[in-house]
């Protein structure tokens, strides 16, 4: 019974007032340390790219010379800067900022992808708390029947075999609360892990299952179509790649060195300049093809990735379609739960026996239990269909 008080308690002390899931799940996932580190990397990463697009540091070379005897030594130096053919450094500097902003986009992808999970697993938490509050609810009630008929009992108004039957109820609730703390406990600590401390998470926990209305199709499309950042990050990387040829190609021109030189020699010293050319490698023909050979990757894995979205939402409307309407079958039935105090009415005016009661009493605790389930599912599926909408509207 102390587990059971501790449980009610444990549900009750969840958020009282509603909140914005989705502005919750959004704050929480921009915190993870999971997205900030491959946000780290695609810094890093694009480092690298801009690295590669500045001039080489200068060249300095001296030399001695020894003459044999009676005659002069000879020394010089020179400093020199290398430089790629005029246009390749524009051409890199394109692909880069292409690239840029196709890791924005990429980190808004994973922002969206944690988002989501948060979502999940706020949606978790609730549907186990709801759990909890039925399933203490009918222990209670079964509890308290269970009292009512060993006072009875003892007066000799009832039968033992009644009592049992209870009993054997009453086992059955205990373990069924069980099975819902644990669940419970275990969604709390997923939450826990998300928010960064248990403390946090019965603050972002709604007061039941938020079960969104399920829009027109065309409203899910059109905010995947206008804020799927996924496929924004692969049309940015195809732009990129195809930068990238152009780069290629201007790779293959002849690149340059200038140079100051002076050099001592007789006494006499010597001001002036020198220039080198490095003529293109034998095997640019090679490198370009390879770079639009990526190129064609890239759009592919963009076209790949426009199909797969489409047909994710497609499945996923569909799905959501048929939870939104058994949904419906049953809401006018649990939401208002007066099933339980006509079953009690009826077993007070003798019109029912407890055998029955205990049954029927079952039966619509297991219907209201698997409404819950479906009131979880639905939430998920419409998370799912709401992923991109959810980041339009903030």
């Amino acid at each position: 019974m102390k587990k059971t008080i501790a449980l009610i308690a444990l549900c009750a002390a969840l958020g009282a007032q509603a909140f914005d899931i989705d502005s919750e799940a959004l704050r929480i996932a921009s915190q993870q340390p999971a997205l900030q580190a491959r946000k780290a990397l695609a810094d890093a990463e694009m480092e690298e790219y801009n690295a590669s697009n500045v001039l080489e540091g200068p060249e300095a070379e001296f030399e001695y010379k020894f003459a044999p005897a009676g005659a002069d030594n000879r020394w010089g130096f020179s400093i020199g800067q290398s430089f790629d053919f005029p246009g390749v450094y524009s051409a890199r500097s394109k692909a880069n900022r292409l690239r840029r902003g196709a890791f924005r986009e990429l980190y808004r992808s994973d922002l969206l992808d944690m988002a989501l999970e948060v979502k999940i697993a706020i949606i978790r938490l609730a549907q186990a708390s709801e759990t909890c509050k039925v399933v203490v609810e009918a222990f209670r009630t079964v509890d308290k029947l269970y009292g009512t008929y060993l006072e009875a009992l003892e007066r000799g108004e009832t039968t033992i075999l009644e009592v049992r039957k209870i009993e054997l109820r009453r086992f059955e609730m205990a373990r069924q609360a069980d099975e819902a703390r644990n669940e419970f406990t275990e969604a709390q600590i997923a939450m826990s892990v998300l928010c960064g401390g248990a403390g946090n998470a019965a603050a972002v926990t709604p007061d039941a299952i938020p079960v969104q209305e399920l829009k027109p199709f065309e409203f899910y499309s059109s905010a995947m179509t206008e804020a799927n950042p996924r496929v924004a990050y692969e049309s940015g990387i195809a732009d990129a790649e195809n930068a990238s040829v152009s780069v290629a190609k201007r790779s293959g021109l002849p690149s340059f060195r200038l140079a100051y030189v002076h050099d001592f020699e007789e006494n006499t010293h010597f001001n002036g300049f020198g220039i080198s050319i490095s003529l293109p490698s034998w095997n640019n023909g090679r490198n370009v093809r390879a770079a639009r050979a990526r190129a064609l990757a890239a759009e592919q894995t963009l076209a790949d990735s426009r199909l797969r979205a489409q047909a994710d939402l497609n499945a996923g409307y569909e799905a959501a379609t048929r939870l939104y309407q058994n949904l419906a079958l049953g809401r006018d039935v649990f939401d208002a739960s007066e099933y339980p105090a006509h079953l009690s009415q009826a077993l007070e005016s003798g019109r029912i026996n407890i055998f029955t009661y205990l049954t029927e009493y079952a039966d619509y605790l297991d219907s209201r239990l698997e409404y819950i389930g479906l009131k979880g599912d639905y939430a998920r599926a419409e998370a799912n269909l709401s992923k991109y909408s959810a980041a339009l509207e903030q």
